[in-house]
């Protein structure tokens, strides 16, 4: 069997869905800011979507596993369409109403579901014997999420908070499409025994079974909490040196540099990929990340963010698509979509966190103040995975 143009519908997948990404989590505190809404209030809200998807995330990874017609295809076309009706009505709702928060956290929450549903997907035609060029995939999907942020910015500048849901309910409807798009898979492994008990596992036994992983993915948590702090909270970080009507345009470039700067990385990931191993990529993104928020909490204007934002490309850049490897080719069969969902629980975790501690911290404390907190963080994540992180192909090479 030969699917056309996989790779091609592939990548404007990941396109669509980095458009809904870049505005569900780089703006969602400025919408709920200028609803009305207090800086706690708001990282509750951040924290409760993030716990939604962690006990959600599990569960559909688990459920795509052992399902025979359940398929990631469908799952992922269902959540489009939950991000988006709930985000329309948000359109409707005037500023200041509590009915916006369900909304929002019903939305947002299936956004953040689909995460290791969309990984999963590109190695679920593997079964038919066809490969999908993961990183030029996720490198086209930084390009959108780069476009998108500074659409999103330049929009909000124009037209204010009112064009946010408008903008979340098109981006869906649009990956939604593309979705629909892909080929249907033959689902061979699903049909050769992957049965309730293989796919319904428990976390611990996950973890006793998948033990690398756990230390990853604490690492990845830690990491990420600067990451998630920095990027949830951004306009209060840029308040410190930019006046608030030039906010979400200083804040859609910065994303627009940190999007762009992640091609390069992500286009040529199957070239590292030949001369580096996976684990070795984790460790080397994760020291730049703690390098990339070192410069935050240093800067002092516009222009040393920025220079901030660029580090994208040898940080997340590189560990998004190191992880999903990861995930692909070192977790069994059987746990696939559930590792997938694991590894990417780690920045739900992250996001939960940033998100309830840090509105509760930028309450009681200076900016500078958090962010030095986030740096330690991230200084400490990154020192599990340089240290603990152990590279399974060298593992493989000294058992020959």
């Amino acid at each position: 069997m030969k699917y056309r143009n996989l790779t091609l519908k592939y990548a404007l997948v990941n396109a669509g869905y980095m458009l809904v990404l870049c505005a569900s989590s780089g703006y969602v505190y400025n919408y709920l800011s200028q609803s009305g809404f207090s800086d706690s209030l708001a990282g509750t809200v951040i924290a409760l979507i993030s716990a939604l998807g962690i006990l959600i995330q599990p569960w559909a990874g688990s459920l795509a596993d052992r399902s025979e017609k359940v398929t990631e295809k469908g799952f992922v076309s269902a959540l489009m369409i939950i991000t988006a009706v709930p985000a329309m009505l948000t359109a409707f709702v005037p500023e200041g109403q509590a009915l916006i928060i369900p909304l929002i956290v019903i939305s947002f929450t299936a956004v953040g579901v689909t995460v290791p549903l969309l990984n999963s997907m590109a190695f679920s035609y593997e079964r038919d014997h066809q490969t999908i060029n993961f990183g030029l995939c996720r490198g086209i999907g930084s390009a959108a999420f780069a476009v998108g942020s500074k659409l999103t910015g330049t929009l909000w500048t124009h037209f204010g908070r009112g064009s946010y849901p408008i903008y979340i309910t098109a981006a869906a409807l649009f990956t939604l499409l593309m979705v629909r798009l892909m080929p249907e898979g033959s689902g061979s492994y699903k049909a050769e025994g992957n049965n309730d008990s293989a796919g319904n596992v428990s976390y611990a036994e996950f973890f006793r079974r998948n033990r690398q992983t756990a230390v990853i993915f604490s690492a990845l948590v830690m990491i990420y909490f600067m990451h998630m702090l920095c990027n949830t909270y951004i306009a209060k970080i840029l308040g410190q040196f930019v006046d608030a009507s030039r906010a979400e345009t200083v804040q859609g470039t910065a994303l627009l540099i940190a999007g762009m700067c992640e091609l390069p990385v992500m286009l040529g990931f199957s070239f590292l990929m030949k001369r580096f191993s996976v684990v070795t990529i984790m460790k080397a993104s994760a020291v730049c990340f703690t390098l990339k928020h070192l410069l935050i909490y240093l800067s002092a204007g516009v222009p040393v963010f920025y220079a901030a934002m660029a580090l994208q490309m040898f940080s997340y850049a590189a560990l998004v698509p190191a992880v999903v490897y990861y995930g692909g080719r070192y977790i069994a069969e059987q746990d696939r979509n559930k590792g997938q969902a694991v590894l990417a629980m780690a920045v739900t975790v992250s996001t939960l966190l940033a998100g309830f501690a840090g509105g509760r911290m930028f309450d009681i404390m200076s900016v500078k103040s958090v962010l030095l907190t986030g740096l330690l963080v991230s200084a400490a994540g990154t020192l599990v995975m340089v240290l603990f992180a152990e590279d399974p192909e060298k593992e493989a090479g000294s058992n020959v």
